[in-house]
């Protein structure tokens, strides 16, 4: 690699961007996720148990 510093340097500066951008939106992920968490039980128990019987059969029917 010492014969291409650019693309290293291109490489280092990918992986911190990358890191930054996971961090800005982990942070407003999580903003999100306490609203949604702020739902009657009830209806996240309903998403859950949907979400699963629809992961469950898209696994099953893949060709």
């Amino acid at each position: 690699m010492s014969d291409q510093p650019i693309l290293l340097y291109s490489i280092f500066l990918a992986m911190l961007f990358a890191s930054v951008m996971t961090l800005v939106v982990g942070r407003a992920g999580v903003q999100v996720f306490t609203l949604l968490l702020k739902a009657p039980y009830s209806i996240i128990a309903t998403f859950i148990i949907i979400l699963s019987l629809l992961g469950a059969y898209a696994t099953i029917m893949t060709y």
